[in-house]
């Protein structure tokens, strides 16, 4: 087989510029795959001191997608392939879940409470655990780590129940 000699870069992807890596790195869309090509070599990991990697970063896209357990009682709606706006359509408790697991590393989330009588909670449970329908967010507190904000009293608390019921503010 045939190489062209003009293709050829002297030791492969390591002898890339670093311009060149950062062109490669902006062609990925999916955080993993960014990830993955980041963690090559010490090359590509001083890519990080680079000015244009935080704006490269910020392009990245992990698509996460929420299952909507309940269609008659609430909405979920896509508003920019990022957000999400979920909508009430009934007066009753509703828990929203996402579709995947949430593996190692930092994930970030912003929600934003509107016209909420009594409870807004966010938590995060194991797996393993199926969110019951139409339950009180509180349900789940043995499980769950969770930050609740009761409108009517303004209760603010952040909770994080371990296995061995240790609390942890």
């Amino acid at each position: 087989m045939t190489v062209p000699s003009d293709c050829n870069v002297i030791n492969g992807l390591p002898g890339l510029g670093s311009d060149i890596l950062l062109d490669v790195l902006s062609e990925f869309r999916l955080v993993p795959d960014a990830a993955s090509f980041f963690g090559i070599n010490s090359k590509t990991l001083n890519l990080k001191n680079h000015a244009r990697f935080c704006r490269i970063v910020e392009t990245l896209y992990y698509p996460i997608n929420i299952l909507n357990l309940n269609p008659d009682i609430q909405n979920i709606t896509d508003i920019d392939g990022i957000q999400k706006m979920i909508s009430n359509l009934r007066s009753n408790y509703n828990c929203i879940s996402l579709d995947q697991v949430l593996e190692d590393g930092i994930w970030q989330m912003e929600c934003e409470f509107k016209d909420t009588r009594y409870y807004s909670t966010v938590g995060i449970v194991r797996d393993s655990y199926e969110i019951p329908i139409n339950d009180m967010p509180e349900i789940c507190l043995e499980l769950c780590a969770m930050k609740e904000h009761q409108s009517k009293e303004m209760l603010h608390t952040a909770i994080i129940r371990l296995q061995d019921k240790n609390l942890i503010h």
